[in-house]
């Protein structure tokens, strides 16, 4: 479970990277945060190169064999997707660490049958 201090100083971080425009180096620094605050829960790793050579973040969540892919930033200036899958990732681990239920979902029981893929930015050149 997450020290308290820990978990907010992990949300104000978090926060104030999700309340500016997803470059692709904000991303970056957002899904090392949530590795950081959910070191047991998540893990991030690449999954290549963009055409212009900027490294693709991905993070797991649960039992990744067989998981669901979910990705957004797909066409550039697509800045919404990015920011809602940060935003689904951030309460999924929240809910996971805290044994809390997410639309009424124990997302902490499903992720040990399941696994979820978080691309926030499959476009990060535009």
């Amino acid at each position: 479970m997450i020290q308290p201090d820990a978990m907010r100083a992990h949300l104000e971080e978090v926060e104030l990277l999700l309340r500016r425009p997803p470059t692709h180096c904000r991303v970056k620094e957002a899904l090392f945060a949530l590795r950081r605050a959910y070191p047991e829960q998540c893990r991030v790793f690449s999954i290549g190169r963009s055409v212009l050579g900027r490294e693709l973040y991905a993070a797991a969540v649960g039992d990744t064999r067989g998981a669901t892919l979910l990705m957004g930033g797909t066409h550039g200036l697509e800045l919404l997707t990015s920011l809602l899958m940060l935003r689904f990732l951030d309460d999924l681990l929240y809910s996971i660490a805290q044994n809390e239920r997410l639309a009424e979902i124990d997302v902490k029981k499903s992720m040990e049958t399941r696994g979820v893929i978080i691309l926030p930015a499959l476009n990060p050149d535009g």
